[in-house]
């Protein structure tokens, strides 16, 4: 496509674009821009390198911004380039996928801005095992991409300023920032979000971020309106507190992103029927109680088939069996 091999040049030099500007032309959903994207990626040569390496390479070139499905989306189109430029070294393109976005995790959770115990080496691995297509990544590969991050955190482009206050996108070596933020760990925007359950579910808090212990006069169950939209459950006091927020936007105050994270039944919980726990990627950590077995189920299951629809990344659900 002749249209999208000049755009995605102009975009690579910077030919009348901002840094800023090129994730938006990579990241939409359609058949020209994913186009764009393969031929954009074209001018980066993977061979060799190891994932952060070819991640950092990418992620200096321009800034990764948008939505989280948008972004995410850029990092789809790198995966396929570094299986490309590097056969064989992993399972499948969605196995770099995943890898790439727990290296964005990672980053953010050694060199951001929370405070609290930080992801041990051992974690990382035990966080990414069976996810290498239902088998575990090469410890040693795991561990160096651990060890390269803690070592040398993440960086990305932005656009520069003149004197004049004109921005300016010519790259330059200490033209980018740490990546302490991760993309991947936003609330992103609902209005076009895809609602998969809602219904009212008891929720208890057991660990608050940083697997910190949360206060004992907060762990208490407390009832919820609860709606599951992408990646996102929304907790609501109660079904007119969930009408308001579609009218107003939602509360992000009970949100809780389930990316990169891990759901199983609560099997060691004995005081209530029809629990499971869920693990997210700030290391918090909850039980939910559902009405019964079967809607618990529903529940977890919704929360994969989300996953796959949707080809997100790096999350790890053990689900049960049943269908919606």
């Amino acid at each position: 496509m002749p249209s999208a091999i000049r755009l995605a040049k102009r975009l690579y030099s910077l030919d009348g674009f901002k840094k800023s500007d090129v994730s938006r032309h990579l990241s939409k959903n359609n058949d020209f821009s994913r186009a764009v994207a393969e031929e954009y990626l074209k001018y980066f040569d993977f061979e060799k390198d190891t994932l952060d390496i070819a991640l950092r390479k990418f992620l200096k070139q321009f800034s990764l911004t948008g939505e989280t499905q948008e972004r995410e989306r850029v990092l789809v189109h790198f995966s396929k380039r570094y299986l490309d430029c590097n056969p064989g070294s992993f399972n499948s393109q969605d196995a770099v996928h995943t890898l790439t976005c727990a290296i964005m995790l990672l980053n953010t959770d050694l060199h951001g801005q929370n405070i609290g115990r930080k992801m041990t080496c051992n974690e990382f691995i035990e966080n990414l095992a069976g996810l290498n297509e239902c088998e575990n990544f090469p410890r040693e590969v795991l561990k160096q991409l651990y060890h390269a991050i803690k070592n040398y955190p993440l960086e990305w482009a932005l656009d520069e300023e003149n004197e004049d206050g004109n921005v300016q996108s010519q790259m330059r070596n200490n033209d980018v920032i740490n990546l302490g933020g991760n993309p991947f760990l936003d609330v992103p925007i609902s209005a076009n979000a895809i609602e998969y359950k809602k219904g009212y579910v008891m929720r208890k808090c057991c660990y608050e971020a940083n697997a910190k212990r949360t206060p004992f006069h907060k762990r208490g169950w407390k009832m919820f309106y609860c709606t599951l939209r992408d990646l996102v459950l929304y907790l609501h006091k109660d079904e007119n507190g969930f009408r308001r927020n579609q009218i107003g936007g939602d509360n992000l105050h009970n949100a809780i992103r389930i990316h990169h994270a891990l759901a199983t039944k609560a099997t060691d919980y004995t005081k209530k029927q029809y629990v499971f726990r869920l693990q997210t990627a700030d290391q918090a950590e909850y039980l939910f109680q559902t009405r019964n077995m079967k809607w618990n189920k529903k529940k977890l299951s919704i929360s994969s088939k989300n996953i796959e629809k949707n080809r997100y990344c790096g999350v790890h659900l053990i689900q049960s069996t049943t269908t919606n």
